[in-house]
């Protein structure tokens, strides 16, 4: 499954936050996360993603 993620390149740090979450849980339940490679929500949901494959394979 590829979910594609955009939003606005400024947000605030709790918008922030819920991008990481929404991140996480999309790669943890086995999703391949695309965005444009923006700053803001786009570089948050990106961290998440990457946080949730490096706590995977650190486990392995």
């Amino acid at each position: 499954m590829q979910v594609a993620v955009c939003g606005p390149r400024e947000c605030s740090e709790f918008e922030s936050e819920r991008a990481r979450l929404v991140g996480r849980l999309l790669a943890e339940a086995g999703a391949t996360v695309l965005c444009g490679g923006g700053t803001g929500v786009m570089a948050a949901v990106a961290e998440g993603a990457s946080d949730a494959v490096a706590r995977a394979l650190a486990g392995v």
